[in-house]
């Protein structure tokens, strides 16, 4: 189902992007919006928070990935 891809790929983006926190924020913001389209919105704002922790954490202030994740 198209959820289960969503979990996979958020995986997939957890161990694949261990080194790229930036990346991996973008790619959680991504998954939280398709999450939300499943009626998912509690695990959706759970990543969108972890997504903003770690742009807060890594991103250069004047990435706009920033304003993607805060949306």
């Amino acid at each position: 189902t198209g959820l289960q891809l969503m979990e996979a790929a958020l995986q997939r983006a957890r161990d694949s992007f261990q080194n790229e926190p930036t990346l991996r924020a973008e790619v959680f913001s991504e998954i939280a919006i398709m999450l939300r389209r499943f009626d998912r919105p509690v695990q959706a704002l759970a990543l969108l928070r972890e997504a903003h922790a770690l742009m807060e954490r890594h991103a250069n202030p004047e990435d706009p990935g920033r304003n993607v994740v805060a949306a």
